[in-house]
């Protein structure tokens, strides 16, 4: 089915297909044409290691320094919570900070309050807004970025990364729609993913929370996902020896 502007393929029983499952990306439908840029990155890495990059925004304030960097997530501390169904949240208050580089020019400050949110659902589809304000006014008043990534799974090392970035200013400006764009694309293809591929080439084929990694606070996010996600899994596959045993019988 198509929702979103987003082909969704369900390859599981149909009789347990449902629309109510997909997520609500209603904002990509919804944006102006130049209010919003679309981007595609096929990544030689497990689809696990790339929720990880965007469940943990602190590699931001290094790895981005131009784009999305700044210290502010760093300083900040992340706030886990479960969302509706089996989605999960993780969330950035910053408060009297040096604006994003990327927000700066278009907020008219030195000092920001910001606030990042991570929705994701399982498995590899999460909404990452930002919002900014002058420090110590409404959020309602400041500026806003929505973004979707969605990690789709060909082999156990190879994803498919689709990503959109949405915000609510200078929504009719073709020219800097393009510049965002190309400095995303930037961030993404020149930043994210030579680390992101390195992760797996050491990985290998072993499973990660079998090595036991040394884990920090701000992995609390990525952590919690990969739990439901193998909490999902191993259900589906309990569904499918039950029934595929119960057929042997039949």
């Amino acid at each position: 089915m198509i929702e979103h502007e987003i082909v969704w393929i369900w390859i599981g029983d149909p009789a347990r297909a449902s629309r109510s499952e997909i997520p609500d990306l209603s904002f990509i439908g919804g944006s102006p044409r130049h209010g919003i840029s679309r981007g595609y990155m096929p990544t030689a890495a497990a689809h696990q290691l790339l929720t990880d990059n965007i469940l943990d925004l602190s590699h931001a304030d290094y790895l981005h320094p131009d784009t999305l960097g700044g210290g502010s997530i760093s300083r900040s501390k992340p706030v886990v919570s479960r969302g509706a169904g089996h989605s999960l949240r993780v969330s950035w208050t910053a408060l009297d900070e040096e604006p994003l580089p990327i927000m700066r020019p278009n907020l008219g400050c030195d000092r920001a309050d910001m606030w990042t949110d991570v929705l994701w659902y399982p498995n590899g589809v999460m909404v990452l807004s930002i919002t900014a304000a002058p420090a110590g006014t409404d959020p309602e008043t400041g500026i806003k970025t929505v973004n979707a990534h969605i990690m789709t799974p060909e082999t156990d090392t190879q994803t498919h990364y689709f990503y959109c970035n949405s915000r609510n200013f200078r929504t009719d400006d073709e020219e800097y729609n393009n510049q965002r764009a190309a400095a995303l694309r930037r961030a993404f293809e020149l930043e994210d993913k030579p680390i992101v591929e390195a992760q797996q080439r050491s990985l290998g084929n072993r499973n990660f929370m079998e090595m036991r990694p040394a884990l920090l606070p701000i992995d609390a996010g990525s952590v919690a996902a990969r739990r439901i996600y193998g909490a999902l899994l191993t259900e589906q596959m309990d569904t499918l020896f039950a029934v595929r045993s119960a057929s042997s019988f039949i």
